[in-house]
């Protein structure tokens, strides 16, 4: 039951209040707190610093608040919804659901927790009790944005991104000035492949709210995917200007850094990322890459071993030690993270391909040429890997065999050159005889030269 304030309590209450309005909640969590202690079982008292403390993103202070609200008004409904939100933003899903169920028992004509309760079941992959939640909470309030807005998100979760589309529509013709509605549209434009209009909505938020570093961070995004990689560099620079420990935008401004070949400015956003969260390997395994490009194979290597140790079932992280160990000369170490990589993912071809070349540079042609068969197998159209079984065929004095990977590749990309100097040089040289061919060499030797402009 609610105490009547004594006059002293009802002016720290509303003094806080006051605090509270103009968004300025320290001040009304401490007023709220010294009428508590005259008055400590005020249920209005404590429901109201519990939505202080929500602002202030202090969840469990919000939960301890109004487990108390509840237990001195159980049908509290408002209580019990607000503890469901906080529980959900401490990611305890299946305490939330259960409060967002009480709730909707409390008030089933409420369709704020029907939302709450469906967004929660699509964050958790339950997207037919989603479904249901988020359709009750339209029924009951069938012009509220949020109840499409909830539901564009659940259809794009299941990549039904033009039903989506609708229901974002939808909701951005009853709150044309909501930035999250262009936002969760641009998103769903860019998976649809509309990156001109995604980027039009993303300055539509901007327009709208200018600070909005969801924007930034999703603009740069698809600026890097579409090869802007300077731009895209700008965008994350002011997301990292705001909010310098986002260890994410920390590593893709590095990928962009390192496309870029800015090698050192690369390895230190990717170190920034890395001290934010040293068990996440994915900046770990980028700083690596951006090392061995620096050709600083010793700390490339050292990288990708701690990315083995986080992640011992990633089959790339042994692939690109083993290339900084080729790097290193060290090839026995790179022959066993080949192999490791081949072991761990026998569908891709890049494996086979480096283990075959590992092989072919050791001049172990015949384990050469079985592995490169394989990879041919997994990629028949790839020239890289023709010509490289082409030139294991050569060092094996298979000149057909050599001329018609060659050849194969040639006619696949006509402009490959080294396809068309392998076979110059066959036609040229071959010990057979029978395989030379001067004028057909003289040919392919003056495509090259027109290829690179007569450049050695």
């Amino acid at each position: 039951m609610t105490e009547t304030p004594i006059p002293h309590v009802k002016d720290l209450v509303q003094r806080a209040r006051t605090y509270a309005k103009r968004q300025e909640y320290p001040q009304a969590v401490e007023l709220f707190t010294g009428a508590l202690d005259i008055s400590p079982n005020d249920v209005g008292i404590l429901y109201s610093r519990a939505n202080a403390h929500i602002a202030l993103g202090q969840f469990q202070e919000a939960i301890e608040d109004l487990s108390r609200v509840i237990e001195l008004k159980p049908d509290h409904h408002s209580a019990w919804h607000n503890r469901a939100m906080a529980r959900t933003e401490l990611g305890q899903s299946r305490d939330a659901i259960i409060d967002f169920t009480q709730s909707i028992e409390n008030d089933p004509s409420d369709p704020d927790s029907y939302l709450g309760r469906g967004d929660l079941y699509r964050t958790m992959g339950q997207f037919s009790k989603a479904a249901e939640d988020i359709d009750a909470a339209i029924k009951l309030a069938p012009n509220s944005t949020r109840g499409f807005y909830y539901r564009a998100k659940l259809h794009a979760a299941q990549n039904k991104h033009e039903q989506a589309l609708t229901d974002v529509n939808r909701a951005i013709e009853q709150s044309p000035r909501a930035p999250k509605l262009y936002l969760l549209r641009a998103d769903l434009y860019e998976a649809m492949q509309k990156t001109e209009t995604a980027l039009a909505d993303l300055g539509t938020v901007l327009r709208l709210q200018p600070k909005n570093a969801d924007a930034y961070r999703t603009r740069g995004r698809i600026l890097f995917d579409s090869g802007y990689n300077a731009k895209a560099a700008a965008d994350f620079d002011w997301v990292l200007k705001h909010e310098p420990k986002d260890a994410v935008t920390l590593n893709q401004r590095g990928v962009c850094f390192a496309e870029l070949g800015w090698h050192s400015k690369a390895v230190a956003d990717f170190s920034a990322a890395i001290r934010l969260t040293p068990n996440d390997p994915e900046p770990l395994y980028n700083r690596a890459l951006a090392l061995a490009k620096a050709r600083n194979y010793d700390a490339a290597v050292a990288d990708f071993s701690a990315v083995t140790t986080l992640r011992p079932d990633e089959p790339d992280a042994y692939l690109q030690r083993g290339y900084a160990y080729s790097s290193l000369l060290d090839h026995t170490a790179a022959l066993a993270d080949f192999s490791t990589a081949i072991k761990l993912d026998e569908t891709q071809a890049r494996g086979y391909y480096a283990r075959a070349n590992a092989y072919r540079r050791e001049g172990q042609y015949e384990l050469a040429l079985t592995d490169a068969n394989q990879a041919v197998h997994l990629t028949p159209s790839d020239v890289a890997t023709l010509n490289l079984r082409g030139s294991i065929y050569l060092s094996l004095g298979q000149w057909a065999n050599a001329i018609a990977d060659h050849e194969q590749a040639s006619s696949l990309d006509e402009y490959d050159l080294a396809s068309i100097n392998s076979l110059a040089w066959i036609y040229a040289t071959a010990s057979d005889e029978s395989f030379r061919n001067p004028a057909k060499a003289f040919e392919l030797a003056s495509k090259a030269c027109e290829y690179t402009g007569h450049q050695e």
